[in-house]
């Protein structure tokens, strides 16, 4: 059976989806056909719309992404011991990038760890610097962040 087609899905299903939301589920590595069952479940019995924090959600809660590894933390431990700002912080703003595995804007991130944008994109920079994410500026001259695979 081949994979579905996301945004013919999402077209198809009679839920208001905004224009990021589509954009951050399209771009997300998490299985599509997953992803649109998820939304049928929990949009059918409900009125609003799926927004980008929604979207967000779904891929964050996915099976896939609920596991992170030991390797993880030490990993980012040795990159991050030359960071001088507060440990717990950044590794929070990292996981949020690793497990999402799509480039995201500092707003979005700010949605997801309930931090203002200012302070998340200066995580956002100093996890730049150490070299664990890299800053990409999309067509419409936003910047985005993304993870950049370690070896």
């Amino acid at each position: 059976m081949s994979e579905p087609d996301l945004s013919v899905e999402l077209e198809s299903l009679k839920i208001q989806i905004t224009p990021g939301a589509t954009e951050v589920l399209l771009n997300s590595n998490v299985p599509q056909a997953m992803l649109v069952k998820e939304i049928k479940k929990r949009w059918e019995k409900d009125t609003t719309a799926l927004t980008v924090k929604d979207a967000i959600d779904l891929m964050l809660n996915s099976d896939k992404y609920v596991q992170l590894s030991r390797k993880l933390h030490k990993e980012l431990k040795e990159k991050v011991e030359e960071i001088s700002s507060v440990p717990r912080i950044l590794r929070r703003t990292y996981f949020t990038l690793k497990r999402l595995e799509a480039p995201i804007s500092a707003g979005q991130v700010s949605q997801i760890t309930h931090r203002k944008t200012s302070t998340e994109r200066v995580y956002l920079n100093k996890l730049a610097k150490a070299g664990l994410v890299k800053k990409v500026t999309t067509k419409k001259n936003k910047i985005h962040y993304s993870i950049i695979k370690l070896k």
